[in-house]
């Protein structure tokens, strides 16, 4: 008796290590295969800053174009805030990603200025809207030029409407509209107190007013002293908002730099702390408004954010020494690391040509979010569509100009 149950428990064990031998080689063909799988898709930094990137950019944007109409598909519930802004912001990005591409290779600026096109249609849908209507007691375009600010919207409705314009966008609505967004936005500006408006009541962001000031920007280019210009971010910007850009970024400067960090601060008031996410947005909207600020940004994001998750993957913690929690503006950290944050930053590696930077943060996104193209397209398995936006306008990001402008 005592021998069968000895036989018995040998032979258990055994079967429990064959079984655990089993899992433990299946585990090791997965970890091989996701890490050959990492190098088939990793992205080429070296050929994104030359321009010999175009193959893959466009897969990039002709995904967005196939899903565009998912915008407002996303992790939270349809009729929630952050549903709207994730929406919005999805469309906005697109939009700037394909006038970035636009710009960086002229054949492709048909498809690119129909997809803007199609991002600006359903940006003013009431639907996408509504989020911002809701908060604010009316609407954002219909009430542009009353007292209420609509910030969160219509700063990235203005960037839309500025991309397709200098693509050459010739829909006679969205030419009639465009002037009137950004005249609003600048009025509204040019009387804010402490040169910061309100996304909604009681509730202001300097990453969002820098969204709106990259808007007005662009839509100097071409335009006055300003027409043979681009929007490089040289300091030397002159245009019919000239003076509202210098005297906006006089005061963000002086009131709004983090004096631990040098960098911009999440809000006045009580937010009126460095979290990466905000400045890493803030300095990728301002490589459109004056590029050299925007460099410094990026050098004092990477000195004093940089990590390198469980020693391998470059990326920006959300707070210095990546200590705190993160939010639905930082996304889910990551032993403190933010995905929002290292995603904005992928512009100030691409318009410095930091090449080993550009090249580490588009490795960590891969890793992140797994790579897959398909049929021409191209896209991140494990990230909602806003993920895939915002990757493909900042990892393009550059100057617009007046080339298309007829």
């Amino acid at each position: 008796m005592i021998d069968r149950v000895k036989l018995t428990i040998s032979g258990r064990l055994r079967q429990a290590r064959n079984v655990a031998g089993r899992l433990l080689l299946v585990v090791g063909v997965l970890l091989l295969a996701r890490v050959l799988w990492h190098f088939v898709q990793r992205d080429d930094a070296q050929a994104i800053v030359d321009g010999r990137a175009e193959g893959d950019l466009v897969a990039r944007r002709d995904f967005l174009a196939a899903h565009v109409e998912d915008a407002s598909s996303s992790l939270a519930g349809k009729d929630d805030q952050f549903a709207g802004e994730w929406s919005l912001v999805t469309l906005s990005m697109t939009a700037l990603g394909a006038a970035n591409v636009g710009f960086e290779y002229s054949s492709t600026v048909p498809a690119d200025l129909e997809l803007v096109d199609r991002c600006a249609e359903i940006a003013r849908r009431p639907s996408v809207r509504a989020f911002d209507a809701k908060r604010w007691g009316d609407d954002p375009i219909d009430a542009m030029n009353g007292p209420n600010s609509h910030l969160g919207y219509l700063g990235h409705l203005a960037l839309i409407l500025e991309a397709n314009r200098l693509l050459g966008g010739r829909d006679a609505e969205l030419a009639a509209l465009e002037p009137k967004v950004v005249a609003a936005l600048a009025d509204k500006l040019r009387a804010a107190p402490a040169a910061l408006l309100p996304t909604y009541p009681n509730e202001t962001y300097v990453a969002d007013n820098a969204v709106a000031l990259a808007a007005i920007a662009l839509a100097d280019v071409g335009r006055g002293a300003h027409a043979s210009g681009n929007a490089s971010g040289d300091a030397r910007h002159a245009g019919p908002h000239a003076a509202l850009i210098e005297s906006t970024l006089t005061t963000w400067r002086k009131t709004l730099i983090d004096a631990d960090t040098g960098v911009f601060v999440f809000g006045p008031g009580d937010r009126a702390k460095a979290r990466a996410s905000g400045a890493a947005l803030t300095a990728m909207m301002l490589g459109y408004v004056d590029e050299p600020l925007a460099l410094d940004q990026g050098k004092a994001l990477a000195l004093h954010f940089d990590t390198h998750v469980l020693g391998l993957f470059d990326a920006l913690c959300e707070n210095v020494g990546c200590s705190g929690a993160g939010d639905v503006d930082s996304g889910p950290l990551v032993f403190g690391a933010s995905p929002s944050a290292t995603g904005f930053a992928l512009a100030l590696a691409k318009r410095s040509r930091d090449v080993v930077r550009l090249g580490d943060d588009l490795a960590t996104a891969e890793w992140a979010g797994l790579g897959f193209s398909l049929g021409g397209r191209r896209r991140y398995v494990l990230a909602p569509l806003v993920g895939d936006a915002v990757v493909l306008a900042a990892m393009s990001a550059r100057a617009w100009d007046v080339r298309y402008l007829k």
